[in-house]
């Protein structure tokens, strides 16, 4: 019996130490974090982080081929296919209407002509 004694031990001191370990992390997770508010500019009104960031793309701007393909799909167009980029350019050819089309868009603003 000494021996099983000394394992009943072990294993209820270990069930006390993982649910106080449970309790202690559950008590972490509710504490809120303290965010100070934003700064008012010298307008009095708060920043417009919708800024664009120097070095990130501007809307509109088409800067690589998925790019391309999400803007025409989300346009209506189908079946994407053939995407080169030809100088300021893009060149694709898409399904719209049940007609094909061969497309040019513009990389710095996104507008889409059909050729």
């Amino acid at each position: 019996m000494s021996k099983g004694l000394p394992l009943i031990a072990a294993l209820v001191m270990g069930t006390g130490l993982v649910a106080f370990g449970d309790i202690h992390l559950a008590g972490a997770q509710n504490a809120s974090p303290t965010t100070p508010p934003a700064a008012l500019t010298p307008e009095g009104s708060r920043p417009d982080y919708r800024q664009a960031v120097p070095g990130a793309p501007t809307a509109g701007r088409v800067d690589s081929e998925a790019q391309v393909r999400q803007k025409l799909m989300s346009e209506g167009y189908s079946n994407v296919a053939d995407i080169k980029r030809q100088g300021e350019n893009w060149q694709a050819k898409a399904m719209k209407n049940g007609k094909q089309l061969t497309l040019n868009i513009d990389a710095k603003t996104g507008q889409v002509k059909t050729q």
